[in-house]
């Protein structure tokens, strides 16, 4: 997950009429955007909850 959204936001993923998380985080590369467009950051906080929920659920499973 976090290689799409990071080969994306580099170019080398997804394609732009698919949606996936590097697409929703792209106009973020742009600093001047990324400042006045706050909206644009709201798929950070879910991205990152998913993330830890990930890793929160693979750390109970290797543990078992």
């Amino acid at each position: 997950m976090l290689a799409e959204v990071t080969l994306t936001l580099f170019g080398l993923g997804v394609g732009e009429p698919a949606a996936s998380w590097g697409n929703l985080l792209a106009p973020l590369r742009h600093p001047a955007t990324a400042a006045n467009c706050l909206q644009l950051a709201a798929p950070l906080p879910l991205l990152a909850l998913l993330v830890l929920s990930c890793e929160l659920l693979s750390r109970d499973r290797a543990r078992q």
